[in-house]
């Protein structure tokens, strides 16, 4: 099947608008130089089947423009293969329609229980109701890029990406600034629970970290991968990063900063998986917030510029409990506990390994000392002379 030169567009009114359904499709289906814009019930619907899909136009939805429905703008559910392009990179040449994917309100791009190779480009997700991008109990192979759209910039309830069970691989890169939500709720910059495998990574632009005043990165029951490159994370909610519930994925965070969690900048609760942390900041002014924690945890590794201040005068710093083997290199720790309390990291249970603290060691605004570790553990503790 082929399209070209076509323009769909909602009335704003009409119930079960869709711009294009392939349902158990098994074919190629080519669209060009074609427009959908503010559909009622979805943009780009695809059921079941194996479709190899080719689409170079634009694909639209604003809540204002089409009688407030909060739709997806694309929707893969339930295919058992194929590969599903849309508009990815520039329009070919000689079109009038530039490649773009861009919902307002929408309920943005869901992908739930398929298995297909599905690459979307160009795109703009914008106050999406719940979630911008959500895989559920999904196995695809999935890419996504912001390209010369905006990326996902909202402040509602839900995460900004969501996966949910199953074993997808999901590389997403673009912009992400992911505020609290303004009725309230949570609203993950990331949230990952339930999966049996695959991977998810999602790269800022350089020098234009993700930003989130929201609830953060959560891991739960997580078994597959995740990796973050660039976030800036100012939380409103508890953690900063929290990685719990039995997760054993690896896990990777490069070039994070940490800022505003009430209980602990990183937090690795019961999880087991290795976790890897490369120029990571915190800095927690919270009254009772701890900087890093790690309880019933795997192998944890620091490496380039990290640095930890807390100025909770109760919380440690830093406190690992019952880790696997520690390879942690940290520039400074600065915590407000009373000096000489030895509250200001704390290690204990079956936790081996290295902790340097490689340039300055400060507790209570005085150089800290050993007499501010409590080391309970097989770790060696370094600090600087």
């Amino acid at each position: 099947m082929t399209v070209s030169d076509v323009t769909i567009a909602g009335n704003g009114t009409s119930i079960g608008q869709t711009g294009v359904l392939l349902t158990g499709a098994t074919g190629t289906a080519t669209f060009s130089n074609t427009a959908i814009s503010n559909m009622t019930q979805g943009g780009f619907v695809v059921q079941g089947g194996a479709p190899n899909v080719e689409y170079q136009g634009s694909i639209t939805s604003d809540t204002a423009y089409n009688g407030g429905a909060a739709n997806p703008l694309i929707f893969i559910a339930d295919t058992t293969g194929g590969a599903i392009q849309l508009a990815v990179g520039g329009a070919p040449s000689g079109s009038t329609v530039a490649n773009a994917i861009s919902d307002t309100g929408g309920t943005g791009i869901q992908i739930i229980n398929s298995q297909s190779t599905i690459d979307i480009g160009n795109v703009s997700l914008t106050n999406n109701a719940s979630t911008a991008i959500s895989l559920l109990n999904d196995n695809s192979t999935v890419n996504i890029v912001a390209g010369s759209g905006t990326g996902i910039d909202k402040n509602t309830a839900g995460a900004a990406v969501s996966i949910d069970g199953g074993a997808p691989t999901l590389n997403y890169f673009g912009p992400i600034n992911n505020a609290a939500a303004a009725g309230g709720g949570d609203s993950f910059l990331l949230s990952v629970t339930n999966t049996t495998g695959g991977a998810a990574i999602l790269q800022a632009p350089p020098g234009a970290p993700f930003t989130d005043t929201g609830n953060g990165i959560a891991i739960s029951n997580a078994q597959g991968d995740v990796t973050v490159f660039g976030a800036q994370i100012t939380s409103s909610g508890p953690q900063g990063i929290l990685i719990s519930n039995g997760s054993t994925g690896a896990f990777g965070f490069r070039d994070v900063t940490i800022s505003g969690a009430s209980t602990a900048g990183v937090e690795i609760l019961n999880s087991t998986g290795a976790a890897t942390f490369t120029n990571l900041n915190i800095s927690l002014a919270g009254s009772g917030a701890a900087g890093f924690l790690a309880n019933t945890a795997g192998d944890i590794t620091a490496t380039g510029a990290n640095n930890i201040a807390t100025a909770s005068t109760t919380a440690p710093a830093v406190s690992i409990t019952d880790a696997g083997t520690l390879t942690m290199q940290v520039g400074t720790v600065t915590s407000g506990v009373t000096n000489g309390s030895g509250t200001a990291m704390i290690f204990s249970g079956t936790t081996s390994g290295a902790f340097d603290v490689t340039s300055a060691f400060t507790v209570g605004g005085s150089p800290g000392t050993s007499a501010d570790v409590t080391n309970g553990s097989a770790a060696t503790v370094t600090l600087p002379p």
